[in-house]
C-alpha cells in the first residue's frame, strides 16, 4: 500500500469519528434531564414539554376529561340526540400516554436524534393520545341511540266530533314521516370519534326515512268530503206516495264515519261513510214516516155481495243505499236526493184475492136467543171479531186462536157458564152459542171438521148433537179449508138471533141426518141420552164421503133457579178459561 492511500484512509476513518463523537455528545447534551418531559413535546394542543412528570399527567388528566366530556350530537330526520364520548365507551389511557411522552428524548441515540433535532429547530413534537373503546358499552349505547330515534310514521287522522258553536266539525290531525335508524352502522360510525379531539361533533344517523300510508293528501281530501255533509240540511225525496226526509247537520254528523282504505290511490285513502243504523237512529221517526205498509187485498161484503178490495203495495228504505245517496248529495248543488228502497208486494195481492173464487153464500146456520142479556153481548162481540176473516184453501181455523181469551177488558161481560156440571156466572158467558152457530155453518160448508164437543147437557134451542161448547184452552171449535176456494166468514145478528155465514164457491152439496135418541135417563130438570149424527159430503166429481159421531147428553137432576126459565138454565153461556177435565166441565 502506497502511503498516499493509508494517509486517506487515516483521515476518514477520524472525521467519521469525530462526527460520531459529536452526534453521541448532541444526543448526551439534549437527553432530557431525569424526570422532566423533552422540551417541545405536544399531546393533541397541550404543550406539556420540559414539565415534571407528575405535572405532564395532570395536564393530560385535563385533556382526557376535555376529550371523554366532549358532546356528540346524532342526527335523525325526526330528532336528535346528544351524548358524550364518555357515554360512547371512549377513554383516554392517562398512564399510556404519559409514558408516551416522558419517553420522548429517551429511545435510542438514533431514533432521539430525531425529536432533539426538532427541538433545536423549535419544530414541536407531537405525541398522540393513546385511547381505547369500550367495545360493549358501544355496541348498547348505538343499539339505545338508534332505537330512541327511530319512529313510525304516523298517519293523518280527520275525525267529526262534537262542536262548540256547530253541532259537529271536523277535525285533522296532520301526517308525520318515520325513519328507521340501523344500530350496526350506527355503531360503526361512532367508532370512528376515536380520530376526533376535544371539539363536539355532529353527526348523521344512517337511516331510512319512512313515510305514511295516509298522507296529509288523504286528510285533505276527507276533510272536504266531511265539510260537505255537515255544510247545510239535504232533502232526500220520496219516490212514492209518502213523506219526504230532511236530514239535518246533526243527523249527519253523528252517523259520519271515516275509514281507512290502504290499499287505495294516494288522496282517497281516508273513506268519509255515513252509519246507516246511527242514521236511523238520528232520523228515526222521519224514516219510518216515508215508508208504506203493504196493505192486503180483502174480499169484503158489500150489500151482501163479495168484493175483491184491491191490495197495496208497501215501501221499505234500503237505509244502507239512502246513507250513499246522503253522500252523493252532499256534493250537489241543491243538496237533494231520492230514498232508496224496495217495493213491497202484500202477503194477498189483488190476484191472489179474485183467485179466491169468494163468490157466493155456500152456507149459513142462525139460532135463536132470548135479547137483552149480557150474554147477546158477548155472542156479537165475537160474531165481529171473527166476522171478515178470510180461510185461504189449505188453512185451518181455530176460534180460540182467533179470537183469544174473553176477558172483561176485551169487553166481555159476565154471564152463565158450566163449570165441572155447576152453573156460574163468568166473564164471557153465552159465546158458545156462536161456537154452535159457527159450527153448524161449517158443517154444512162440506169443509173438514176437525174439533168439536157438544154440551155436558142438552140445550134445546140447539140441533141435537150438532153443537158445540167453547173453553179457552181445552175446548175449541177448528175447521180446515180442504176445498179448492177460499172462505170468506160473515156473520149478522139482530138481538134475538145469530147468524154465521161461509162465502166461497158453492161446489158441495151436504145432506145431515140425526138419529133418535136412545139410552134415555130421566132427569129431574132434563133428561139425559145418546144420539148419533151425521153427513154426506158430495163433491162436484160425484164422489161422496160421510162421516158419523155420538154423544152422550147427562141427565140433570139439580131443581132450577126460581128466576130462571128453561133456556137461560139450559144454556149456560160462557166460557171456563181454566179449563175443562172431563164431560162435566164444559163452557157454554
Amino acid at each position: 500500500m502506497s502511503r498516499r492511500m493509508t494517509l486517506g484512509v487515516a483521515t476518514v476513518t477520524a472525521v467519521t469519528l469525530a462526527v460520531i463523537g459529536a452526534l453521541t455528545a448532541a444526543v448526551a447534551l439534549g437527553r432530557p434531564d431525569d424526570g422532566r418531559s423533552l422540551a417541545g413535546v405536544h399531546v393533541e394542543d397541550v404543550a406539556v414539554g420540559d414539565l415534571p412528570e407528575e405535572e405532564v399527567r395532570e395536564h393530560i388528566e385535563d385533556l382526557a376529561a376535555d376529550r371523554e366530556g366532549a358532546e356528540v350530537t346524532i342526527d335523525s330526520a325526526v330528532d336528535e340526540v346528544t351524548t358524550t364520548r364518555r357515554a360512547l365507551g371512549h377513554r383516554l389511557q392517562v398512564e399510556d400516554t404519559l409514558e408516551a411522552v416522558m419517553d420522548r428524548g429517551r429511545q435510542p441515540w438514533l431514533r432521539a436524534l430525531r425529536d432533539i433535532w426538532r427541538r433545536w429547530r423549535d419544530t414541536p413534537i407531537a405525541v398522540d393520545v393513546v385511547e381505547d373503546r369500550d367495545a360493549d358499552l358501544a355496541r348498547d349505547r348505538a343499539a339505545a341511540i338508534a332505537a330512541a330515534l327511530t319512529r313510525d310514521p304516523v298517519d293523518a287522522e280527520v275525525a267529526v266530533v262534537e262542536g262548540d258553536g256547530d253541532p259537529y266539525e271536523v277535525l285533522v290531525e296532520d301526517a308525520a314521516t318515520g325513519t328507521e335508524v340501523d344500530a350496526a352502522a350506527l355503531e360503526a360510525l361512532l367508532a370512528g370519534l376515536v380520530q376526533v379531539g376535544t371539539d363536539a361533533a355532529q353527526l348523521d344517523a344512517p337511516e331510512d326515512v319512512r313515510e305514511p300510508e295516509i298522507d296529509d293528501d288523504d286528510a285533505d281530501a276527507a276533510r272536504a268530503d266531511a265539510e260537505a255533509l255537515l255544510a247545510d240540511s239535504i232533502l232526500l225525496t220520496n219516490p212514492v206516495d209518502a213523506e219526504d226526509v230532511t236530514l239535518e247537520p246533526a243527523d249527519v254528523g253523528a252517523a259520519t264515519t271515516i275509514s281507512a282504505d290502504r290499499d287505495a290511490p294516494r288522496g282517497e285513502r281516508l273513506v268519509v261513510g255515513l252509519d246507516a243504523e246511527q242514521l236511523e237512529e238520528e232520523a228515526g221517526e222521519r224514516f219510518a214516516a216515508a215508508e208504506i205498509e203493504p196493505v192486503d187485498a180483502d174480499v169484503v161484503l158489500v150489500e151482501r155481495q163479495p168484493q175483491v178490495q184491491e191490495g197495496q203495495d208497501g215501501f221499505a228504505l234500503d237505509l244502507d243505499e239512502t246513507a250513499q245517496r246522503v253522500l252523493e248529495a252532499a256534493h250537489d248543488e241543491d243538496r237533494e236526493g231520492e230514498l232508496v228502497g224496495d217495493v213491497v208486494e202484500p202477503d194477498r195481492t189483488t190476484q191472489d184475492a179474485e183467485e179466491l173464487g169468494i163468490t157466493e153464500l155456500v152456507s149459513e146456520f142462525t139460532t135463536n136467543h132470548q135479547c137483552c142479556q149480557p150474554r147477546v153481548h158477548n155472542i156479537q162481540l165475537m160474531a165481529d171479531t171473527i166476522a171478515g176473516t178470510i180461510v185461504e184453501p189449505g188453512e185451518s181455523f181455530s176460534i180460540n186462536e182467533h179470537v183469544g181469551p174473553r176477558t172483561a177488558a176485551k169487553g166481555y161481560q159476565a154471564d152463565g157458564v158450566i163449570i165441572r156440571g155447576e152453573f156460574e156466572d163468568r166473564v164471557g158467558g153465552g159465546v158458545s152459542q156462536y161456537a154452535t152457530t159457527f159450527f153448524n155453518a161449517a158443517f154444512f160448508a162440506g169443509v173438514q171438521l176437525d174439533e168439536f164437543r157438544p154440551h155436558s147437557y142438552y140445550i134445546s134451542r140447539y140441533p141435537v148433537g150438532r153443537e158445540a161448547t167453547l173453553s179457552y184452552g181445552a175446548l175449541d171449535v177448528r175447521f180446515t179449508n180442504d176445498t179448492d176456494y177460499g172462505i170468506l166468514i160473515g156473520a149478522r145478528y139482530t138481538g134475538t138471533s145469530i147468524t154465521v155465514e161461509f162465502w166461497s164457491t158453492d161446489h158441495r152439496e151436504v145432506s145431515a141426518w140425526t138419529s133418535d135418541r136412545y139410552n134415555v135417563v130421566e132427569g129431574e130438570v132434563r133428561d139425559g141420552f145418546d144420539v148419533d149424527f151425521g153427513r154426506t159430503v158430495t163433491h162436484p166429481d160425484g164422489s161422496q164421503h160421510s162421516e158419523s159421531w155420538s154423544h152422550r147428553y147427562q141427565p140433570e137432576d139439580e131443581p132450577e133457579d126460581e128466576d130462571d126459565d128453561e133456556d137461560d138454565e139450559d144454556d149456560p153461556g160462557a166460557e171456563d178459561d181454566a179449563g175443562a177435565e172431563d164431560d162435566a166441565d164444559d163452557e157454554d
